[in-house]
């Protein structure tokens, strides 16, 4: 049986709702009074329940949280939140807003614009923002002094217009998933698109991603997994890894491990050693609606749908 620490509100139905710093953990809550709460786990509170830190990000703003997630930048941490009519860039602890975009300040937005997806460039000092209408927009990040600058710097337009639902990078490769099915690498120097792989059949919207090595990882609504070869723009592995909708997927990257969560109450672990993928652990948290899941330091942990519990499913080693 897995262990699990008590948290004070219980998570929302957004999928991916779990992420991890390297001192938090983050999710969004189903408080909506006076707005919607995205709630900051420390670390600690782990392996020290009795020790357990928990705070709120301040921001208000009453809009619907469609995305929650922390990217890294070098040796930073940011939060990033998509709402309906605004993307927000806060500090790690959730204590700055350190930039506020309304979707009419940045290049093709439109009213119906809405902001998914996120990811940390470090060979161009940039943070990826993926939207609905298939772009990828470019924020410089740069430092002056003590002071933090987020600017956007480029917006590159998709021959493919579906709403991205997960982006991730590797050098100056981009590559995003979107509720279609479809699978498109960018070239983030060049501003364009090199390859497009389209799904065909019922429920393969993309769900989420992550990067192990040069490979990147993509979990689809039919329960599959795909792998892709960054640098080749081919897939590598193909599996079904549940029967039902894929919730939350996370990794280490450069360890080899990735793992993933569903709406079937199961939690799969898969290594990617040598070319080689193999299912290393399979685990039930039996009447739970998985939603997020995170790997963090050593341990592996997942939140579900109206559980006022962190689940600590394993010791990662």
């Amino acid at each position: 049986m897995e262990n699990s620490v008590a948290i004070p509100v219980t998570p929302s139905l957004l999928h991916n709702n779990l992420s991890a710093s390297d001192q938090r953990l983050a999710y969004v809550t189903n408080a909506t009074t006076p707005n919607p709460q995205i709630h900051l786990i420390s670390l600690q509170s782990i392996t020290s329940p009795e020790a357990s830190v928990f705070s709120t990000v301040k921001y208000n703003d009453a809009n619907t949280i469609l995305y929650m997630g922390y990217v890294r930048l070098g040796q930073r941490y940011f939060l990033l939140l998509g709402l309906e009519q605004n993307m927000q860039i806060w500090s790690e602890d959730g204590n700055s807003m350190l930039a506020y975009f309304n979707k009419g300040e940045l290049a093709g937005a439109g009213a119906d614009t809405y902001f998914t997806g996120g990811y940390g460039c470090e060979d161009l000092s940039c943070i990826l923002i993926g939207s609905s209408l298939g772009t990828i927009t470019l924020m410089r990040v740069s430092e002056e002094g003590h002071t933090i600058k987020i600017d956007p710097q480029s917006t590159i337009s998709p021959v493919r217009r579906a709403p991205i639902s997960a982006i991730v990078s590797l050098g100056v490769k981009a590559l995003t998933c979107d509720e279609l099915g479809g699978v498109t690498f960018w070239d983030l120097r060049a501003n364009n698109t090199i390859r497009i792989l389209e799904t065909e059949g019922a429920g393969v919207s993309g769900t989420g991603a992550c990067m192990v090595y040069r490979y990147a990882c993509v979990s689809f609504g039919n329960g599959e997994i795909r792998i892709y070869d960054m640098n080749t723009h081919t897939i590598a592995f193909s599996v079904w890894s549940h029967t039902r909708w894929i919730t939350g997927l996370a990794s280490y990257p450069e360890r080899g491990i990735f793992a993933s969560c569903s709406e079937d109450c199961c939690v799969n672990v898969w290594t990617l050693q040598r070319d080689e993928l193999e299912l290393v652990l399979s685990k039930e948290i039996p009447n739970t609606l998985l939603t997020g899941i995170a790997m963090c330091r050593d341990k592996l942990v997942a939140v579900g749908y109206d559980k006022a519990r962190l689940f600590i499913i394993e010791t990662i080693t």
